[in-house]
């Protein structure tokens, strides 16, 4: 994905995690967030062992890829649901609708959109955050505990969203967008304590916790209501993880599509339409092992198999010449 600068990237890896993060760890005791996140943070760092190289996959690999880049865009227009709980149907549409639209000025529009967007992200979701924290009672949370279903799902959320970030990132050198999975990684881990601490036994029970956890927040004193302030900071968000998704696999597609590349993006939009349900179907076991597997290993093994192979041609090729 050509057309980002290393600030760029790191601006857009952090605005791509940012709400699935925050949504996902809303519903996860802190002690389950906090091991996924850190499982996310070593598939994080394998892939920053490949950025470095540029990531190449072969063709089969890479079409299994493409598979698994749709059913993620699928899940997390699942999860971009509950931007507005009262138009559930809608809003996912809307966004992808927007996404795509985005995906057509390629990885460049991204970043820009990334830099320009993530302070928002910061001081709302941030601001949230810093409320909901002086409100929370820590007895709640230390008393937190999580279950085997749960240790499943964080697992599963990290590593997909670790897989994330090598979507974003393309060929460009892996440090230059490291800051960004670790910042959306504090965001997420701060909210599954915030949502612990105030909604208690209830945090793993409500189907929106996230919001649940709005509605309890008070400022000096008084209690507000910041659900509106909640539901722009998660389009904006959700907005962003879309976008690079469907650049991403819009590039994936490219190559299939001889002469009509400008199809790619529509296509992607309608693949994510109709996966849409199914992927949000999908059970966390199966996520878990398909994040492990297409998402960490197959761009890590394929493109250390290219640069090996890319050795032993250079080494023949100056043996051959040494001969000669």
């Amino acid at each position: 994905m050509d057309g980002m600068t290393p600030r760029q990237l790191g601006f857009s890896s952090f605005a791509a995690l940012a709400a699935p993060m925050t949504v996902l760890c809303a519903g996860l005791p802190w002690p389950a967030a906090l091991l996924g996140l850190a499982v996310g943070g070593v598939g994080f760092q394998v892939l920053c062992g490949a950025a470095g190289h540029g990531v190449r996959m072969a063709a089969p690999l890479r079409g299994a890829y493409l598979l698994w880049c749709l059913l993620l865009l699928g899940r997390t227009m699942d999860m971009s649901s509950l931007c507005y709980p009262s138009q559930t149907d809608y809003v996912p549409v809307v966004l992808l609708a927007l996404a795509v639209t985005a995906a057509y000025g390629g990885a460049g529009t991204c970043g820009r959109l990334g830099a320009v967007l993530w302070p928002a992200l910061i001081v709302l979701l941030g601001g949230l955050l810093a409320f909901a924290l002086s409100d929370l009672r820590w007895a709640r949370v230390a008393t937190s505990r999580a279950g085997m279903d749960e240790w499943i799902t964080a697992a599963a959320m990290g590593l997909s969203l670790s897989a994330v970030w090598v979507l974003v990132h393309g060929r460009a050198e892996g440090r230059s967008v490291r800051w960004g999975y670790w910042m959306a990684a504090a965001l997420g881990l701060a909210t599954a304590i915030a949502a612990g601490g105030m909604l208690g036994r209830l945090q793993g029970v409500v189907a929106r916790p996230l919001y649940d956890m709005a509605r309890g927040v008070t400022v000096l004193g008084m209690p507000q209501r910041l659900e509106a302030l909640l539901s722009a900071a998660l389009c904006m968000g959700f907005f962003l993880t879309l976008s690079l998704l469907c650049t991403c696999a819009s590039t994936l597609v490219k190559p299939w599509l001889r002469g009509k590349e400008n199809w790619a993006a529509l296509c992607v939009g309608a693949a994510a339409l109709a996966l849409w349900k199914p992927a949000a179907e999908l059970p966390d076991e199966l996520w878990l092992v398909s994040a492990l597997g297409l998402g960490i290993l197959a761009p890590t093994i394929g493109t250390f198999t290219s640069v090996e192979k890319k050795k032993k041609r250079a080494k023949k090729a100056l043996d051959n010449r040494r001969g000669a």
